[in-house]
């Protein structure tokens, strides 16, 4: 009872954070440059900290060691030390080392599914193996993952193709007119 309680506790818990994900999702503009501007942003102040860091780091720092040595204690600093922890956080964390570029909407709510889709079948699986349930609550909470399957389900190839395939294909030929235009023969 006590593995059947935790479970269903779960499971709640992921339909609750998957909804609120997906209502977030749809507050998202169908398409933005923001996270590029963000982007370069905070690599201008990257850059001009990392330049004063050049030129202070060391007197700043000398200057707090030797506050130091008298009681209390002061923090040393460093002006590109919160980006350098950033980075380092983005890294662990196994994020790509990509530029943002933008964000479309239509391709969020693709990733999204995919992923809540993924997830839940990782859970049935778990919940498959996991020899503590009795075959009835096993039952029972099967039908409360077969109903999550049925509210994320994975997008069939038809609806890749239609929604996201053929409307991005316009534009990648027209880009593929433009480099390589159409050889015409002339005849004088």
């Amino acid at each position: 009872m006590e593995a059947q309680t935790r479970w269903d506790v779960a499971l709640t818990e992921v339909e609750s954070l998957y909804r609120d994900v997906e209502k977030r999702s749809l507050s998202l503009p169908s398409f933005s440059l923001w996270p590029m501007v963000i982007l370069l942003w905070n690599s201008f102040k990257f850059e001009f900290c990392l330049f004063l860091d050049s030129f202070l780091f060391v007197p700043v720092n000398a200057v707090i060691f030797l506050r130091n040595l008298f009681p209390g204690k002061w923090r040393y600093r460093s002006f590109s030390g919160r980006y350098w922890t950033y980075i380092i956080r983005w890294l662990w964390r196994g994020e790509a080392p990509t530029s943002p570029t933008g964000m479309i909407r239509p391709l969020v709510t693709f990733l999204l599914e995919a992923h809540f889709h993924g997830r839940i079948n990782t859970i049935k699986r778990y919940l498959l193996v996991d020899d503590s349930l009795a075959d009835e609550d096993r039952r029972r909470l099967g039908t409360k993952i077969a109903r999550l399957e049925e509210l994320w389900k994975r997008p069939s190839a038809a609806q890749v193709s239609y929604s996201y395939v053929l409307p991005i294909s316009g534009p990648f030929i027209e880009i593929y007119k433009f480099f390589f235009p159409e050889q015409r023969s002339t005849v004088g």
